[in-house]
């Protein structure tokens, strides 16, 4: 018997297991995960306890720093839209956005030209529809590739940016990054998130 028998712990990884807010905003190298941190996990599981993240991240931007965190439950990804099992390789749950999404989160890049959308697929690809510098920081702080292409300008062109014919109901995450005040010196980001939760409500 562990002193954390029957304790499940659940932590955000941006932020706060891996602190990415800086090279995010200024492109500076990644710090490495806290040593301390990670000594306190494996006690903590040492000790019966069960411990895993839950991020916003598609599952190709986090599965490289997914080795160096200690954990002996499966994942939340894509902002609740998929638990992953690291130690079997494959999704134990998934939830699809569905078609209805997609009026909606173009409704967003008409009213919003400099706004950009990832969208995270089934096929662990991480598609980009009019990248903008959002795009880039995402692919620093995540060293995930993201899929871009000139053709990728509509949330129609989603169905058909990858060879394998990749549908919309394998869309998990749709997010949309960009400012919503004109000439915004502090270049805040803003994101218009449109996820299936698993009782299957958006939020």
């Amino acid at each position: 018997m562990g002193k954390f028998d029957g304790v499940l712990l659940v932590s955000d990884f941006d932020n706060t297991i891996l602190n990415t807010e800086l090279p995010r905003r200024t492109g500076c190298p990644i710090p490495p995960i806290s040593q301390r941190n990670v000594e306190a996990l494996r006690y903590f599981m040492d000790n019966g306890g069960r411990f895993a993240v839950a991020t916003g991240r598609a599952l190709p931007a986090f599965r490289m720093f997914a080795e160096q965190v200690p954990m002996n439950a499966p994942a939340v990804v894509c902002n609740g839209g998929a638990l992953y099992d690291f130690k079997t390789e494959r999704y134990l749950e998934t939830m699809e956005l569905p078609e209805t999404i997609r009026p909606q989160g173009q409704d967003v890049l008409d009213r919003f030209p400099t706004a950009a959308v990832e969208a995270y697929h089934m096929d662990n690809v991480i598609h980009a529809v009019r990248p903008n510098e959002y795009t880039r920081q995402h692919e620093h702080v995540t060293h995930a590739g993201v899929q871009l292409g000139v053709a990728h300008q509509q949330l129609g062109d989603l169905g058909m940016v990858t060879a394998a014919g990749v549908a919309w109901q394998e869309c998990r995450r749709l997010l949309l990054l960009g400012c919503h005040r004109s000439g915004c010196q502090r270049k805040r980001q803003c994101e218009f998130q449109y996820i299936s939760s698993v009782a299957g409500n958006q939020s």
